[in-house]
C-alpha cells in the first residue's frame, strides 16, 4: 500500500530538489545573456555608424574624383 505512494511523492521531492538547485545556474545564465544581448546591440550600433561613415567618405571622395575629373 505505501509503494504507490512512495512512487509518486519521491520523483515530486526530486524534482523540486533538482529546481532548487538549478535555480542559481539558470539566474547566472540569463545574467550572461543579457550581458551578450547588450554587447550585441553595442557592437551592431558601432557596425551602423562605421557603414555610414565609410558611405559618406566613399561619397566625398566619389564627388572630388569627379570635380577633377570634370575640371582636369
Amino acid at each position: 500500500m505505501l509503494v504507490p505512494v512512495v512512487t509518486e511523492v519521491i520523483p515530486i521531492f526530486f524534482q523540486a530538489w533538482q529546481h532548487s538547485q538549478s535555480g542559481p545556474a539558470v539566474d547566472k545564465l540569463e545574467e550572461e545573456n543579457l550581458e551578450l544581448s547588450r554587447r550585441i546591440n553595442d557592437l551592431e550600433r558601432k557596425t551602423r555608424w562605421m557603414q555610414y561613415f565609410l558611405i559618406a567618405l566613399g561619397l566625398f571622395f566619389s564627388a572630388f574624383l569627379i570635380l577633377f575629373v570634370i575640371k582636369g
